[in-house]
Order: structure tokens, then sequence, then C-alpha cells
């Protein structure tokens, strides 16, 4: 989980890849060390599947509009 994380910490920060923490520890205080270390979601076990194919999709949704948002190059007026 979080040991994984932290020694992969740069490729995951870098590259832009979602990550979600998928773990039976549902306190608050690692929850909130986990959205602080860079995840993008935490998910308690026992979670349903299609919830999870759905906070994924949701995610990956968001970034690739981000990504198309960044390849349009502004000039004035002109897109």
């Amino acid at each position: 989980g979080m040991d994984f994380f932290l020694r992969h910490q740069p490729e995951f920060l870098s590259t832009g890849t979602p990550l979600f923490f998928l773990t039976s520890n549902g306190d608050i205080a690692n929850k909130v060390l986990g959205f602080s270390m860079g995840a993008d979601d935490y998910i308690v076990k026992p979670f349903a599947p299609l919830e999870l194919k759905a906070r994924a999709e949701a995610r990956l949704k968001k970034q690739d509009l981000l990504k198309q948002k960044l390849n349009v190059l502004t000039w004035k007026e002109l897109k």
C-alpha cells in the first residue's frame, strides 16, 4: 500500500498515472494521509466492483479532458 507508493511516488506523480488506494483500513487519519501523499481516490474494502469501475472511469475521463485542453495552442484569438 503506502510503502509501495512511497518507493514509487516520483514515477506516479511524474507520469500522471491515477493512484487509487484499495484498503481495509478506513480510519480518517489513513485516508487523509493517502490523499496528502497524492492519491486520486481511497476506497475501503469491501467495495462493489461496479463502484471501482465507475470511479476509475470518472478519473480517466477527467484526465483525458485535461490532456485535450493542454493540447490546444492559443495565440491571441487563434486556437
